[in-house]
């Protein structure tokens, strides 16, 4: 049986990590491996953020 979940939910879940890793990526220094470790990871969030805005939706 197949699952499906709300794309507007999986949108702002992506959205709220993002926002975490922001807030993380801020307590460190700007040349320090976590900070580039957090912005990284959101540039790999914002992609997927960015695929998963171009989906299609059908209502089911």
């Amino acid at each position: 049986m197949a699952q499906y979940i709300d794309k507007s939910d999986l949108i702002t879940e992506i959205e709220q990590r993002i926002s975490e890793n922001n807030e993380k990526a801020v307590s460190y220094s700007s040349n320090s491996e976590h900070d580039y470790l957090y912005r990284f990871e959101n540039k790999i969030y914002e992609s997927l953020l960015s695929f998963i805005k171009k989906l299609e939706v059908k209502e089911i």
